[in-house]
């Protein structure tokens, strides 16, 4: 009894003193001793700890085993999300869409849970080329845009329409974004760069010019944004010069 108590009074020490690796093996340790009142502790500081150093292999198995032992729902959900994340970090993007679905369908799955499994399952889909399957996820994300998901699922749902050819559709989706007052303005922004490559397909350079100039004097956060811009005056500017030769 007392060997159990000093274990989890040494995995508690190095936990707060951000020993990660010590207080790993100490937690270990504990989930190793049967029917010890810390072992619900013990593994899920396993699974954060593993996860936060990036052994996802390990984290999982943390986290598959939690789900077994926890006593209330909060905490089985709370493994089931971090066994999702595992497999998403790991790219076993085929278990990463059945894991997901199987939270999607789970009625004791609450909404932020619901949320991540089809923001996950839909980047499975692209990570697998299979766009049109993410496509019922990001219309469900899209529906809130006051959400990153939300708005990013909308310039993810254009992307998808202007890969495919339907540059109408593509556009449709990008003016729903911008008319609905989204805070997550780098989305509106890649939204608008993709506007500008819409107005390009058009044959339009005039109109994606002024898309590209005003994201240029207005929206300075972001150097991916800045660099997509610079790429594409840069294109415009060329094809300008190509037409006044002719």
């Amino acid at each position: 009894r007392y060997c159990t108590q000093a274990s989890y009074y040494l995995a508690t020490s190095y936990y707060n003193i951000n020993d990660t690796l010590h207080a790993l093996a100490a937690y270990d340790h504990l989930t190793q001793i049967a029917n010890n009142p810390y072992i619900e502790e013990a593994y899920t500081r396993c699974a954060i700890l593993s996860y936060d150093i990036q052994q996802y292999d390990s984290a999982r198995v943390y986290f598959q085993a939690l789900q077994k032992i926890a006593n209330s729902t909060e905490i089985i959900n709370a493994a089931r999300i971090g066994t999702l994340r595992c497999s998403n970090k790991l790219h076993e993007f085929s278990t990463t869409i059945d894991l997901a679905g199987q939270i999607i369908q789970d009625s004791q799955s609450d909404e932020d849970m619901q949320k991540e499994a089809h923001y996950t399952r839909a980047k499975a889909y692209l990570q697998q080329e299979q766009p049109m399957l993410a496509t019922a996820d990001l219309q469900y994300l899209a529906s809130n845009l006051q959400n990153e998901m939300g708005a990013e699922a909308k310039y993810l749902l254009a992307n998808i329409h202007f890969n495919a050819g339907d540059l109408t559709a593509a556009e449709n989706e990008i003016m729903d974004l911008a008319s609905k007052n989204t805070p997550h303005q780098f989305w509106l922004a890649r939204s608008l760069v993709l506007l500008a490559d819409i107005n390009m397909k058009n044959g339009d350079d005039f109109q994606a010019k002024q898309y590209l100039l005003s994201l240029q004097n207005n929206y300075t956060s972001s150097e991916e944004i800045n660099t997509l811009v610079e790429e594409r005056l840069q294109l415009i500017q060329e094809r300008e010069k190509e037409r006044i030769v002719e």
